[in-house]
């Protein structure tokens, strides 16, 4: 809320930022505290000094935002998404940062923390894992399966990138030509025709 105060600043007054700011809060808990607030701004007994930008910004960071730690990083965990910046979609920087704030929320029912990570992780590999025919149950068992279907899809990523070539004598190999010697003959691609 001070952000919007201060990039608003040079273009409106300080009655205008008010009301606008105000006026977009219209669901939920903050229509009520948005009606509470332009209705003391109406009010013409209410001392000029009680109407100020800071005792909004005050109000509604008491209303708003937790106090305690366990809250904090609850609301983090709840938060916290796999795509996106940090993460960049990569399942195991995130789930690190998904146990760590586990840990800190006091958090201990795995089913919620279940639903919490089904909530955070890509849309893609969400939808792997409810189409699965025996949907793991618990949340370990969602993690490691997650886990595994991650590490499959990024190893298919790397080979429909192109980065490997499949070699009919035994496996994949790299497509870079830096790792071979230039002077060397290719057998692999070599064909005999009938003279």
């Amino acid at each position: 809320m001070s952000a919007y105060f201060s990039m608003c600043g040079p273009r409106y007054t300080d009655k205008q930022m008010k009301l606008i700011l105000l006026n977009k809060m219209s669901k939920g808990r903050g229509a009520d505290f948005s009606k509470g607030w332009l209705s003391k701004l109406a009010d013409n007994s209410v001392p000029d000094e009680q109407k100020t930008k800071e005792l909004i910004v005050y109000d509604f960071e008491k209303v708003f935002l937790p106090t305690d730690k366990t809250s904090r990083a609850q609301a983090a965990l709840a938060d916290l998404r796999m795509e996106g910046p940090p993460f960049q979609g990569d399942f195991h920087r995130f789930h690190s940062s998904f146990e760590l704030e586990a840990g800190k929320s006091g958090v201990e029912d795995k089913n919620i923390l279940k639903d919490l990570l089904r909530q955070a992780v890509s849309t893609d590999l969400a939808f792997k894992m409810t189409s699965l025919e025996n949907e793991p149950k618990t949340y370990k068992d969602w993690l490691t399966k997650a886990s595994q279907f991650y590490d499959v899809t990024q190893r298919l990523k790397k080979l429909h990138s192109g980065s490997h070539t499949y070699v009919p004598s035994g496996g994949y190999r790299s497509s870079s030509t830096s790792h071979r010697d230039p002077n060397a003959m290719d057998v692999d691609t070599l064909q005999l025709s009938p003279t």
